[in-house]
């Protein structure tokens, strides 16, 4: 079940990751004002193993201890997992709890916040998350009843297919989790509901956080030169930068380009499918035949083994040779119409969307992608490079072929150098900046938040005593 513990894992690393497991309840009790870190041990508590009991309070928020058990259980299967033996002394699993504890309160911080804020899930947004569990729910148990049956040794009725993919499944999820596969998805749904809700908080903050024209000017000065005195070291960050940006617009541009940078377009054609066996089984024993030769011509040993293998090696290589001509022959004639339709001035572009066999790439097509000249670029073939850096602007190479694959590199233009224009790019490099500062803004507001629930919170230790004993 490798494949599907992968899914399980991933799924408990969001799970892990955040520990929101707790419930709002306007009536439970609520912190001391000025006591930090307050320990109750009078009410509400309730007898020792009662999942139900009261085991921690953050204003209007409550935990449970069976929230604290579960995370608690998750915690020692994620500690498992990297080889760490469970807490068993009393010093152990108290820390263990330390941890689980912290983890729930910070990583709710957010939904206390939501709760004082009077944010909430509309029914229609309730229903959709709701939904999109269920969905999780019935791939994995798709997925494991399609692995189950193709695994199996003999022909399953659909009671035995059903029972086997319920106990693999249950088997791989408290092996994750420690916990049974409908408490598994159960706290998915508690957390993709608490995640929808915090997404709320984050989009009421960004709503709010305002961003001024100096904080982009500071920005666009502190971020130029950052990315000028990267590229003067390292000229390829500039690449690395454009295409982050391209990929992912909240990502800051590109702000200064070095020298040496060239437009270019590209068609590549493959061959398709694979060589037959027998050109490796060949050049193989062309091989064996080369150091078979070289070493009775060296002793000036057996003429006549020399002239046999002479021949044999012809042979080969003639096979060899007519093999790897048929291979790529579809793909030498599909270059060869390229380029003649390129000569006849028919657009480059078109001839690329026609032919290339590489993945579609519309910044490729549009602008061209980038290529450095002034030194060897890892990003082209040698082959490729070295035609692309001889071309004038505006030209195409001839057909270049490298292993098999068929190239034509056109030279749209040289890259400008220098610092990106702030009043012809404003609009982008202010919607960079305003992400850039409201993502940390709010991560410096989220970790306040957390620090300060960690202050009111209120523990009822009898209540989760029990964990871990």
């Amino acid at each position: 079940m490798k494949i599907f513990r992968t899914i399980l894992a991933l799924l408990l690393v969001v799970v892990l990751g955040t520990m929101t497991v707790a419930c709002l309840d306007d009536g439970k009790q609520q912190s001391d004002g000025g006591n930090d870190n307050p320990t109750k041990t009078s009410d509400p508590i309730e007898s020792e193993g009662n999942r139900d009991a009261i085991a921690i309070t953050l204003g209007n928020m409550s935990f449970t201890a069976g929230e604290v058990e579960d995370a608690f259980k998750s915690y020692v299967a994620y500690m498992a997992q990297y080889g760490m033996a469970a807490p068993s002394t009393d010093a152990q699993i108290a820390e263990a709890l330390d941890i689980v504890i912290e983890d729930l309160v910070s990583s709710n911080a957010i939904l206390w916040q939501a709760e004082l804020k009077g944010i909430t899930l509309t029914d229609e947004e309730e229903a959709e998350v709701v939904a999109s569990v269920e969905a999780q729910r019935q791939e994995l148990i798709s997925l494991y009843r399609e692995d189950v049956s193709a695994n199996a040794t003999e022909t399953m009725s659909e009671e035995e297919l059903e029972t086997a993919t319920t106990e693999a499944l249950e088997s791989d999820v408290m092996s994750y989790s420690g916990l049974t596969f409908d408490g598994y998805m159960d706290m998915m749904l508690r957390y993709s509901l608490e995640d929808a809700i915090m997404q709320k908080v984050y989009q009421d903050f960004e709503q709010a956080y305002s961003v001024s024209d100096a904080d982009v000017e500071q920005w666009y000065k502190t971020n130029l030169e950052t990315q000028t005195t990267a590229c003067e070291n390292d000229p390829l960050t500039y690449r690395t930068q454009y295409l982050a940006n391209i990929n992912d617009p909240t990502v800051a541009p590109a702000l200064f380009t070095p020298e040496g940078y060239l437009r270019v377009q590209l068609i590549e054609i493959k061959p398709e499918g694979t060589l037959e066996e027998s050109y490796t089984t060949n050049k193989s024993d062309m091989e064996k035949l080369e150091a078979e030769y070289g070493k009775l011509l060296l002793n000036g040993e057996n003429p006549e083994r020399q002239a046999a293998i002479v021949s044999e090696y012809a042979t080969l290589k003639n096979a060899v040779d007519a093999t790897w001509t048929l291979h790529i022959q579809a793909a030498k004639t599909a270059a060869e119409a390229a380029y003649a339709q390129i000569n006849a001035g028919e657009d480059f572009v078109s001839v690329m969307k026609e032919y290339s066999t590489a993945a579609e790439d519309v910044e490729m097509q549009q602008n061209g992608a980038l290529l450095y000249k002034n030194a060897a670029d890892s990003s082209f073939n040698t082959v490729v490079w070295n035609a692309a850096v001889t071309l004038p602007v505006g030209s195409n190479s001839s057909i270049l072929e490298v292993d098999g694959t068929f190239y034509i590199v056109k030279v749209l233009g040289e890259e400008p150098a220098g610092a990106m224009d702030f009043e012809a790019n404003k609009d982008a490099i202010s919607a960079a900046a305003r992400a850039e500062l409201v993502s940390s803004a709010w991560s410096a507001q989220s970790t306040a938040w957390a620090e300060e629930a960690m202050n009111i919170k209120v523990l009822y230790p009898e209540a989760y005593a029990y964990i871990g004993r």
